[in-house]
């Protein structure tokens, strides 16, 4: 998955890879861009709490402190912006126009984590999926969706 999926997102804005640009790169473009691709790596931080090459595991609490206290899928979101920021600071078209089916993607992808979730914790993670929105904090979320069915 990570050679067909994570390896063409990551290498299709970068600028020796031909393809359609924007015709004229502006300041604020790159500003735009670089302001995107700082928040991505600001929600990607929990990744250094991850163990490499290891699943989930029962013994381990569910986490629910720092960005996950906010939003259920921080990687996640961090995984959307990180290509749009990227895609805007090289002005590649097609990272530009395929972001909104990269989200689509990830957000799919969020329900089969939460499933996952509800499996390994159970009702722990009910409680935390109600009260802890998918990618938009608490102040501007106000749906929740159903895990259970």
């Amino acid at each position: 998955m990570f050679i067909f999926a994570e390896v063409p997102r990551i290498l299709l804005p970068l600028p020796f890879i031909y393809q359609p640009r924007l015709e004229t790169t502006t300041a604020w473009l790159i500003v735009l861009g670089v302001i995107i691709f700082a928040a991505s790596l600001f929600f990607g931080t929990p990744v250094y709490r991850i163990k490499p090459l290891t699943g989930s595991d029962r013994q381990n609490p569910l986490r629910t402190d720092r960005l996950y206290a906010i939003i259920r899928h921080p990687l996640m979101l961090c995984d959307i912006f990180w290509l749009l920021g990227w895609s805007l600071i090289f002005s590649s078209i097609l990272g530009i126009v395929l972001t909104p089916v990269w989200w689509l993607i990830i957000y799919v992808l969020t329900f089969v984590e939460d499933e996952a979730s509800v499996r390994e914790y159970g009702d722990a993670y009910r409680e935390y999926h109600a009260r802890v929105p998918l990618f938009i904090p608490r102040l501007i979320h106000n749906r929740r969706r159903s895990i259970d069915g």
